[in-house]
Order: C-alpha cells, then structure tokens, then sequence
C-alpha cells in the first residue's frame, strides 16, 4: 500500500492526516442538495480514482463481557496459570463467615459478575489490573467447554 493521507473509519467517514499533524473527518456521502461540491469529498474521490487506497479502519474493540459462566471464569484462569493463586487467596481467607461466602462465590453462583466485590478483592490479591481482568473475561466468554 502505498503510503497513505486516508484511513477508513466505523462510522462512514474517512480521516485525513493533514501536513501540519492535524486530523480532519470527511465524509463518505456527498450532500444530496449540493452535489459534486464539498472539496475535501472530491480531492479524497480523486485521490482513489489515482489508483490509491485508503489505510483500513482500526479494528473494533472487543467488548468486555459484564458475566460469564463459572466454568468460563474457572477455565479462564486455569489457562491463564492463575488458579493456584486464586486457591491460595481462598486458603488464606481466616474468617470463617467469610470463607463460606467466598466458598459461595467462587463454586456456588451460575455467572461470574464483573462487578462483583468478591472478584475486586480477588483480582486484588492476585495483583491484576482493571484491563487484566477485563481481558480475562473476554477470554472466559470465548472459552466452550
């Protein structure tokens, strides 16, 4: 490709890196009432008619599931090589109230909430980052047992 000025966008519109750094959006479509005459529409027309493409948009970023099945969150950090940790984190749990909800949490619940305070404590203990876990639960919503 040659080195390009364009790159396509999600929301038809292109972007166009301008000689003084800056960005500027076209869009797409010409104006029904007026066409043939927005410039920028009709350079950027005439710069593909000379045989150039535009760079491909960015891809998408990957939503972050708000639940998964345990069995997705188990598998998940089994396969992350987290799961030793987590049944450290369980182990070192002294309250014996609080080992029993934990217990619930962990083993009892159909989904796994990506808000839950018991997630946060773990993610905690286990040292992970907000994009760490949220990378672990797009991975356990792919995972099909």
């Amino acid at each position: 490709m040659k080195n390009s000025i364009y790159r396509l966008s999600h929301d038809k519109l292109v972007l166009r890196s301008n000689v003084d750094g800056t960005i500027s959006t076209i869009a797409l479509t010409d104006t029904p009432e007026f066409p043939n005459r927005n410039p920028d529409y009709l350079a950027y027309l005439a710069w593909c008619a000379a045989g150039n493409v535009p760079a491909p948009a960015d891809p998408l970023p990957v939503p972050v599931p708000q639940a998964i099945t345990r069995a997705q969150g188990k598998a998940a950090l089994i396969q992350a090589g987290l799961w030793p940790q987590v049944q450290a984190f369980m182990a070192g749990i002294e309250d014996p109230n609080e080992q029993l909800l934990a217990e619930v949490a962990l083993n009892d619940t159909v989904t796994w909430e990506r808000s839950s305070p018991f997630l946060a404590r773990v993610a905690v203990a286990l040292g992970l980052s907000e994009q760490q876990l949220d990378e672990l639960f797009i991975a356990a919503a792919a995972v099909v047992l």
